[in-house]
């Protein structure tokens, strides 16, 4: 374990209330390593982000997983701020806290990066206090942030997800990169593209764009459909040369927008 981290869950040792926040696109994938071993035994909550980018079915489905592990869980998006604070105040009245000396409630927020814990703050906060960008790694170190009179928010940067890369975590890699919780320099978009392609082939039952229902309509192998939107999107290099990178990026972004919120990426247990 880095020292990053073993620091992060020595701050996490002093709170009362830790919140866990996953994308509710992959409620198994973006799980914090060794969170539940570590702090069983503290009050915690989930907090699935991006709730809109899911449907109404699946959102039930992770709702029903999490609270049968006996945590206080909340589908949530960021713009509904309401909502939010309404979750918050929940999940801490469901902690049984351990008052320091000024009557303090401790809580603190960690999760996978770009999952939104930072925006989640600044919205308990009511003002922008810490940094937020639509990418990982923009918080760069931990902070105590003042929510309220009775509490306090710890701010983490978040747990890294290197590990993925290797070969036994690949798909799990492939999964928080087509979500977009990897930054773009951490993968090649070919592979993500690729890895989305599948997903789309597997479940024939979604709506697509005319466009994608088109070529694939064709039964093309991964390659033509590549070129295939290179020429119809006009994407070229020098030369006349299809853009096959900027293909891969333009795929895998309709395939965020028009198969994603429709296909469990996550098996979740039993």
């Amino acid at each position: 374990m880095s020292i990053q981290k073993n620091a992060l869950y020595q701050d996490l040792k002093d709170c009362n209330l830790i919140i866990e926040v996953r994308d509710i696109r992959l409620p198994v994938t973006t799980a914090v390593p060794l969170l539940k071993a570590k702090f069983g035994s503290k009050a915690r909550a989930l907090f699935f982000t991006k709730a809109d980018l899911v449907s109404e079915g699946q959102r039930q489905k992770v709702l029903t997983w999490g609270r049968s592990q006996g945590l206080y869980c909340a589908a949530v998006n960021i713009s509904d701020k309401q909502a939010l604070k309404r979750h918050l105040t929940q999940a801490a009245s469901h902690c049984v806290t351990q008052k320091s000396l000024l009557g303090i409630l401790r809580v603190g927020i960690i999760g996978l990066p770009n999952v939104g814990k930072s925006s989640m703050i600044n919205i308990f906060r009511g003002k922008n206090v810490v940094k937020v960008a639509n990418r990982p790694g923009v918080t760069k170190g931990r902070q105590w942030i003042r929510i309220s009179d009775n509490m306090v928010m710890l701010d983490t940067p978040g747990i890294a997800t290197i590990a993925y890369k290797k070969s036994l975590h690949k798909e799990n890699f492939l999964k928080l990169a087509a979500c977009r919780i990897l930054a773009d320099s951490e993968y090649e978009m070919l592979e993500v593209a690729e890895y989305c392609y599948q997903k789309l082939k597997e479940n024939t039952s979604i709506t697509l764009p005319e466009e994608l229902k088109e070529v694939l309509d064709r039964h093309l192998e991964f390659s033509d459909l590549l070129a295939s939107i290179s020429i119809r999107q006009n994407f070229k290099k020098v030369g006349g040369v299809p853009d096959i990178e900027r293909a891969s990026r333009y795929f895998c972004e309709q395939c965020h927008l028009h198969v994603l919120p429709f296909v469990d990426m996550d098996l979740l247990p039993t």
